[in-house]
């Protein structure tokens, strides 16, 4: 809630503004230099901004007295919760840095109506862990775990699980907010369908703090997937690695997270861990998680049909999804097979073959020793 600063703003930069909110507020209070540089800047910290006053939030009447003020005197308010944001919006030019991280509990859990209501301190990895001990998923999946919730729900943060589930405004169902003025409004409702007048939440998820400020969250909650797989598919082209997107969707695999990654990208990541991907000779690369309630088409054996003199060979099979003229054909693979040892692939092992390499020309699609049908089980393949 950044804007212009009003005449009274001025005036009283003359007095202790120390003393304007001492008493009515119960967390910490700081002025000038007193305010820990951090407060000042984002994550990355290459620029630090200015403030007056600093306010430690620990619950709504804080939130509320801040605001009073703030409103009363022409102060600008800039919120902050976990201070993980990369874009520079926590930065203060001058007036109230108004920080409700010390709001993080966790206030409860409905199993009834499958939600969990929070306070915006709440930190995403500390949500995720108590839901997930519970039986239950919160699917948004933003990349920094060390988000506060209150920050995801006011940048309608995303994350890979996106293109399954949806973003964090998917699982708002209602909130809590104090307007500037400190008046307090309850806006949407913890049901599934909610078709009543306007859908007022959802203005305030993204609006990055600029309506109020977010007290309160009641988000939505799945069951827990029993199983999850993670792949990596590799392709000898860019252009085939994009196609192959669309291949999965068609074939309702119905995936989690599905990322495409160039070889350039994959090059520097390797430069920096010092560590090596699976095959190294692909341009492009897909990485696909899949996730559902059953382990169905994990496991399979087959048998080299003919070793000769050898007692090692290379055997080469493709993954099929779907059956009769719907197949097709998800990822080819190469295992090392030893002579009369029965090869099985499974959920636990799968790391230890070196994934699928191909195109549409590529004699791995033309000569196979074992095609293997993974049927589709409640969206879980």
């Amino acid at each position: 809630m950044k804007g212009e600063l009003g005449l009274s703003y001025f005036f009283i930069k003359m007095q202790d503004l120390k003393s304007l909110f001492e008493g009515k507020i119960k967390g910490t209070i700081a002025t000038g230099c007193d305010i820990d540089p951090k407060y000042l800047t984002d994550f990355v910290g290459a620029r630090h901004g200015k403030a007056d006053v600093y306010v430690q939030a620990l619950d709504e009447e804080d939130v509320k007295n801040t605001l009073v003020i703030a409103n009363e005197h022409k102060l600008p308010v800039v919120v902050r919760g976990a201070g993980t944001n990369l874009t520079g919006s926590t930065i203060p030019d001058g007036g109230i840095v108004l920080d409700v991280s010390a709001m993080n509990k966790i206030l409860s859990l409905d199993e009834e109506t499958l939600t969990v209501t929070v306070q915006p301190g709440v930190l995403l990895k500390d949500l995720i862990a108590y839901v997930e001990a519970r039986g239950y998923l919160y699917a948004p999946d933003p990349a920094e775990k060390n988000a506060s919730i209150g920050g995801n729900v006011s940048t309608n943060a995303g994350g890979m699980r996106a293109v399954k589930y949806g973003v964090t405004r998917n699982y708002v169902l209602a909130l809590d907010l104090y307007k500037i003025d400190g008046t307090k409004v309850h806006l949407g409702a913890t049901t599934y369908k909610y078709a009543t007048g306007l859908n007022l939440q959802q203005l305030v998820v993204g609006s990055e703090g600029s309506l109020g400020v977010i007290t309160k969250i009641v988000l939505k909650l799945l069951p827990l997937p029993q199983f999850t797989l993670n792949a990596v598919i590799a392709y000898d082209s860019l252009a085939l690695g994009i196609k192959n997107v669309n291949a999965i969707f068609n074939a309702h695999l119905d995936p989690t997270a599905i990322e495409f990654v160039e070889k350039k990208v994959i090059a520097l990541g390797e430069e920096y861990l010092g560590k090596k991907f699976p095959c190294q000779n692909a341009k492009s690369y897909l990485i696909v998680t899949l996730d559902g309630d059953k382990e169905s088409g994990f496991t399979f054996n087959f048998e080299a049909a003919d070793f000769s003199s050898k007692t090692e060979i290379e055997c080469k099979f493709n993954v099929v999804i779907g059956d009769g003229t719907n197949a097709k054909v998800y990822a080819t693979y190469v295992v090392k097979v030893l002579k009369d040892s029965p090869f099985t692939l499974n959920a636990d092992n799968l790391d230890t073959i070196y994934y699928g390499y191909g195109s549409e020309n590529s004699e791995l699609f033309k000569s196979v020793d074992v095609i293997v049908t993974l049927p589709t089980v409640n969206g879980f393949t």
